[in-house]
């Protein structure tokens, strides 16, 4: 018996579909690379000696980068309806709201927790 082997028949449909999903495929890959590019730089930051205002801006800006890749690639936000991604944006705004009220509610200088761990530190001795 002989055996022949058959080439797949693709109709240019489908070739169209695996160019598309290969596009795609290298499309995520180059965000992967580019988040671990992101990740390394902020290992950088934290290695060596910046000044405080700088490592934080830097480490905030750089966090800011790579969620903003994860969503637009990996939460498919950018093949999304526009609607949908504003809806996201809509409670990202106002979870961001959220959370900065209360930083500035709550201080974390001023927590019950830090005014009682010095007494209770000189209470020991």
């Amino acid at each position: 018996m002989s055996e022949t082997t058959r080439k797949p028949n693709f109709s240019p449909a489908s070739k169209k579909t695996i160019e598309g999903e290969s596009t795609r495929f290298f499309t995520f890959f180059n965000v992967i690379l580019t988040l671990i590019g992101l990740t390394f730089l902020e290992l950088i930051l934290i290695i060596l000696p910046f000044h405080e205002y700088v490592l934080l801006t830097g480490l905030i800006v750089l966090s800011i980068i790579k969620f903003g890749l994860v969503i637009w690639y990996f939460m498919h936000l950018r093949w999304d309806q526009i609607f949908l991604t504003a809806l996201f944006m809509l409670g990202l705004i106002l979870a961001s709201g959220t959370v900065a009220a209360l930083y500035l509610l709550f201080p974390a200088g001023e927590s019950a927790a830090n005014k009682e761990a010095p007494a209770a530190q000189s209470g020991a001795h």
